[in-house]
């Protein structure tokens, strides 16, 4: 939007997301941070930021280990996305458990 900037990323499992979420909140009190899934190795994250504080936000979620998502080139809903995604995790998955099996 015009004021607000969309970011996704993810931080590391072991992550403190009480800590994340403090330090963000004491730094760009105009910033939300959600999270869209865990997993053993990641946390997903949604950031809804004031386009003033999102270089502030970002560097505060860079000190705890957070890595920009990659959404360009995607196209159709969220939910579409999601299901391609876990897709294509299932086949990686699949791959490796087959080359172990070699």
């Amino acid at each position: 939007t015009r004021s607000v900037d969309v970011l996704t990323g993810a931080l590391p499992a072991q992550a403190d997301m009480a800590q994340v979420e403090g330090a963000l909140a004491d730094k760009v009190p105009e910033a939300a941070l959600y999270i869209l899934s865990q997993s053993g190795e990641q946390q997903c994250v949604l950031v809804l930021c004031h386009k003033s504080g999102t270089e502030t936000a970002l560097e505060t979620l860079r000190n705890y280990g957070f890595t920009m998502g990659q959404l360009k080139g995607r196209t159709g809903t969220v939910e579409e996305n999601l299901q391609s995604i876990e897709q294509e995790l299932s086949d990686t998955r699949k791959a490796r458990e087959e080359d172990k099996t070699k």
